[in-house]
């Protein structure tokens, strides 16, 4: 059954189109992801089919009721974030028989919250989502619709299957691009001999002579044109071949590491027996633990658990909390009180780099700052842009460690994975806090859980807690792994690799349905 049906969309603020397409149709029983850069019009598109926005141009027909989860902004009541979302959420899909729009509902949410969340979300029987957790869609969507240059792209599937058309697609244009380039090279190599062959065909051989040369000079005359008349052919050849643009492909981190002096050490920081009140609300209750040189290291937990507090007090120095001596921290600002905005990219970045213009430039460009990108004043960034700017200053300046409390915070799907590939290329140590499954999966090679005040691996949390923990907590546990195995597998592994998460899997699950039988 057709819900909502849009035809010949326009949709302008001031002098920028935004959405420009001819038709779009929602059917019962749709879920739909909608993805695309940050201002790209996603959140707009929702508007306009929910009614929220009328359009400039063209029409739409909505046949049912809608509800919207709408972005959640500053919270300003003495409730968390959390608490304020799970309420509105819970409003908006009660009882809803028609299409629910949902714009970023699992943002700043933990993942007990995000779990929340998608139960909601599967609930619903028709729905369009604008997510960046890749997990989120992953496990609700079964249509992606790409929000790019005002123009909608569908494709079937989830945003596992999304990401591989896309990288499908430019596997076929870099082929294609192979096949132009090696054309265009020997029409020119052809067109050249002909223009040669060409300059010489009127003059008669030295071996003949004059007199026959003279009898056979009209002979020569239309042989020269003859191969004029080949060279014109092959240049309207290369005239009409179409160059084949191809996406680009971000270039791996290259930083001089060892400008950084890194430490030796095996174990580049030890906490033994801290604690930490606020007043008389104990945050942590006597941990202890280390971190490996090289480790990127996952803090988890739920909001509140104190996560970002021990950043904060390993950045510091905390009594308890010991640090080799060639450990030089860096902290993530989510205030972006570090950038200038009066100062370009490029130049706020070199600021505090130690490394050579050449490098710096390529971590730029790794984290898509791509050519002219580095120009542009720092006062016109979008957070995103901002967040990855705070980035690369971190990489290349002397830090050879890095904290970082929500890394993920404004990126879009393409800025996400951007950050994914050049943090697991980064050689330095980090402690990194994010809610996105999927982002820990690509990133952390260990994890720390927070939970009652306590700090201990994963693997020691599950071992302590087994059969002690109350349902909900290894309910929760579980169905973490199961995301991140299925995130895992989605990037396909090598067969052994894939084989074992598979194994793993079929026994998570098989807790699973244990635990709720």
């Amino acid at each position: 059954m057709l819900l909502i049906q849009a035809s010949r969309i326009k949709k302008s603020y001031g002098d920028r189109t935004i959405l420009e397409f001819d038709s779009f149709d929602v059917y019962q029983g749709d879920k739909i992801g909608v993805v695309g850069a940050n201002g790209a019009g996603k959140s707009t598109l929702l508007g306009l089919l929910s009614g929220e926005i009328a359009p400039d141009e063209g029409t739409i027909t909505r046949r049912c009721p809608c509800a919207y989860i709408r972005q959640f902004g500053e919270n300003t009541s003495t409730r968390s974030g959390g608490e304020q979302a799970k309420e509105t959420i819970a409003k908006e899909t009660a009882g809803i028989h028609g299409v629910l729009f949902a714009d970023e509902p699992t943002a700043n949410l933990d993942f007990e919250g995000q779990k929340w969340v998608l139960q909601k979300l599967q609930q619903a029987e028709t729905l369009l989502l604008v997510s960046h957790d890749k997990a989120l869609l992953d496990a609700v969507c079964t249509r992606i619709v790409e929000v790019k240059n005002g123009t909608l792209t569908q494709y079937a599937g989830n945003c596992s299957e999304y990401l591989a058309a896309l990288e499908a697609k430019r596997q076929r244009q870099l082929l294609a691009a192979q096949e132009y380039h090696k054309e265009k090279a020997q029409l020119e190599r052809a067109y050249q001999v002909k223009k040669q062959k060409a300059a010489k065909a009127d003059r008669p051989p030295s071996r003949i002579g004059n007199s026959e040369a003279r009898l056979g000079k009209d002979k020569w005359a239309s042989k020269k044109k003859k191969i004029e008349r080949e060279a014109k052919v092959i240049q309207r050849r290369l005239e009409r071949l179409q160059p084949v643009e191809v996406e680009k492909e971000p270039p791996s981190l290259r930083i001089d590491f060892s400008l950084t002096d890194p430490p030796g050490n095996r174990h580049v920081i030890t906490a033994r027996d801290v604690s930490f009140f606020y007043g008389d609300k104990g945050v942590l209750d006597h941990v202890s633990f280390t971190v490996q040189r090289g480790a990127r290291v996952a803090l988890m937990g739920k909001n509140g658990a104190g996560k970002t507090t021990l950043l904060r007090l390993i950045y510091e120095g905390y009594p308890g909390i010991s640090r080799v001596p060639k450990l030089k921290l860096g902290w993530l600002r989510q205030d972006f009180s570090h950038i200038d905005p009066e100062q370009t990219v490029l130049e706020n970045a070199r600021r505090e780099s130690i490394q050579s213009l050449s490098d710096l430039r390529s971590t730029l460009a790794g984290l898509l700052f791509w050519g002219d990108d580095v120009h542009k004043k720092a006062g016109v960034l979008s957070g995103g842009e901002k967040m990855r700017l705070s980035l690369a200053k971190l990489l290349t300046s002397s830090c050879n460690a890095l904290l970082l409390d929500e890394p993920t915070n404004y990126l879009d799907l393409p800025s996400l994975q951007a950050v994914a590939r050049v943090l697991t290329q980064y050689p330095g140590t980090i402690l990194f806090v994010s809610h996105q499954t999927d982002f820990v999966e690509q990133v952390a090679t260990a994890r720390l859980l927070i939970e009652d005040g306590k700090v201990l691996s994963q693997e020691k949390h599950q071992q302590l807690h087994a059969g002690q923990k109350p349902v909900h907590a290894q309910k929760l546990l579980l169905e973490v792994r199961a995301s991140q195995i299925l995130g895992e597998l989605s990037l396909a592994p090598p067969p052994d690799r894939k084989e074992v998460l598979e194994q793993e899997y079929l026994e998570v699950t098989r807790q699973l349905r244990q635990l709720s039988s």
